[in-house]
């Protein structure tokens, strides 16, 4: 996997690649952690998955999505542990 980064202080966004070129996941870093969004990418290029962190942890929706685009599941996070409503049908 190859990666590249676009720098700014203390923020950083990082893309990772599959061998074949294709974008494989988008990380937002800030001040050396995961912070924001994190969005996972299919090969052929859709949408697969969605993780929020904060300070290093998940936090905030996480959701995964279908090849046709459609929610599959959705989870909700507070300081990395599971917290209110999860929903998922998979």
């Amino acid at each position: 996997m190859h990666m590249t980064a676009q720098t700014k202080p203390k923020h950083r966004r990082e893309t990772c690649y599959r061998a074949n070129g294709s974008v494989w996941a988008i990380h937002s870093f800030r001040n050396g952690e995961r912070h924001w969004r994190t969005t996972y990418y299919r090969p052929g290029g859709s949408v697969e998955a969605i993780d929020n962190y904060r300070h290093g942890k998940l936090h905030g929706r996480m959701m995964r999505y279908r090849s046709d685009g459609s929610v599959w599941v959705v989870e909700n996070f507070r300081n990395g542990e599971r917290h209110g409503p999860q929903y998922g049908d998979g």
